[in-house]
């Protein structure tokens, strides 16, 4: 039974070296672990700030796209204004020519009849004036949005 004693304490010991050998390893494990850790929150730090960067300039990027729209938006609203605006002086352009039309066609053919009619040379006369001021509407018009157009670059020099 001695040796079985004997042995006992062999184990005994021998498991008291291994526990502290596991403890030593664990202990310094542990502070691996903590210089791995420390190491990490500082690497999580650093990507937290340069998110938050990304993020700020990721706003002022979307800011800048958003003001660009309103400018394009205006932009095109006014040239959809001017559009209409002159295909109404278009329509009317269209009704003065057609009435200067007619009204030359019957000067034409009374004067070939060797008949002068004088209400005739003035619808003539009253459709060419009115031909004239809707030219010069039109003529104003698209002065005005050449105008529209160089204000900008006006003010930019």
């Amino acid at each position: 039974m001695g040796d079985l004693t004997d042995l006992e304490q062999r184990i005994s010991v021998a498991l008291d070296r291994i526990a502290a050998r596991v403890n030593d390893r664990l202990a310094g494990d542990a502070g691996a672990m903590a210089a791995d850790q420390a190491r990490l929150a500082q690497a999580l730090e650093e990507e937290k700030t340069a998110n938050a960067q990304l993020e700020e300039r990721l706003r002022v990027v979307r800011d800048r796209a958003d003001a660009a729209i309103a400018q394009w938006r205006q932009k095109v609203e006014r040239l959809q204004q001017q559009l209409v605006e002159a295909e109404k002086i278009m329509v009317q352009v269209r009704g003065v020519n057609e009435r200067l039309r007619e009204a030359n066609a019957a000067l034409r053919s009374r004067n070939e009849d060797m008949v002068g009619e004088p209400h005739l040379i003035n619808q003539a006369m009253v459709a060419e004036l009115e031909a004239l001021r809707v030219a010069r509407s039109a003529d104003l018009a698209e002065m005005d949005a050449i105008l529209d157009e160089m204000k900008p670059l006006v003010g930019e020099a």
